[in-house]
């Protein structure tokens, strides 16, 4: 329970999962054709369902890495009015809920540069503290572990667990290069995809903002092979 209410896991088994998962339904959705009436009216059943779940996964990192890449999505496809529908109804129901509030008040900090009641290091979960402590150990390593990484498992083994952002994990374990050729890999599918100008090369900008989100904010993918199996068939056949 969280806040005194349930997180949904079924029928993943597992929050992040759950959450990850359900973030690319929406998106797929979202980006469904338009054109044809039936496609239209499944994608946007399946994609309210998808989104209630991933509501009640409660999962921050993948609730706003959706909310930014379904952002850049309607602006390109240039659903302005249906997007701006959607960002008054979520500030309408972050106003009318607490649990909501409480939840995503470490957004309110980073945005506005409050500093929370207990420190930086409390952001997302302790978040900023793990990083803190994961890189600090990392660059105290020998000079070829720093440049090829520490190995397979390494990050965890450096601090006390996960360091909940892909990059960094990938970085330590693999040495720079690594989230260095990720992050060129993705520049260079959002540039093939703009190129296209179709409604699908829209859908893999977006599917890239998501992963770029996800990935800073927490172990979404690279914790995950299922999902990241599952992210990058969705941009592999959108292209």
């Amino acid at each position: 329970p969280l806040h005194g209410l349930r997180r949904l896991v079924f029928p993943i088994g597992h929050l992040h999962d759950m959450g990850g998962a359900m973030a690319l339904l929406v998106l797929l959705c979202a980006g469904a054709p338009t054109e044809v009436s039936r496609w239209r009216i499944g994608a946007s059943v399946l994609g309210s369902g998808a989104l209630v779940c991933l509501f009640a996964s409660h999962v921050r990192a993948e609730l706003l890495a959706m909310g930014v890449a379904l952002i850049v999505l309607l602006a390109l496809t240039k659903r302005f009015a249906f997007l701006g529908g959607l960002l008054l109804l979520g500030v309408a129901v972050m106003a009318m809920s607490t649990v909501l509030q409480e939840r995503f008040v470490d957004v309110y900090y980073v945005a506005t540069f409050t500093e929370p009641p207990r420190g930086w290091d409390s952001i997302g979960s302790s978040r900023f503290d793990i990083w803190r402590h994961t890189w600090a150990q990392f660059v105290q390593q020998r000079p070829a572990s720093i440049a090829f990484g520490t190995g397979l498992g390494g990050a965890v083994s450096l601090w006390k667990s996960d360091p909940h952002l892909d990059y960094l994990k990938l970085g330590v374990q693999l040495g720079p290069v690594a989230p260095l050729s990720l992050l060129v890999v993705q520049g260079l599918a959002v540039r093939d995809a703009l190129r296209s100008a179709s409604s699908h090369g829209r859908l893999v900008v977006a599917l890239m903002v998501l992963g770029t989100v996800a990935c800073f904010l927490s172990n979404a993918y690279f914790s995950r092979a299922a999902l990241l199996y599952l992210w990058w068939a969705l941009t592999g056949a959108a292209l």
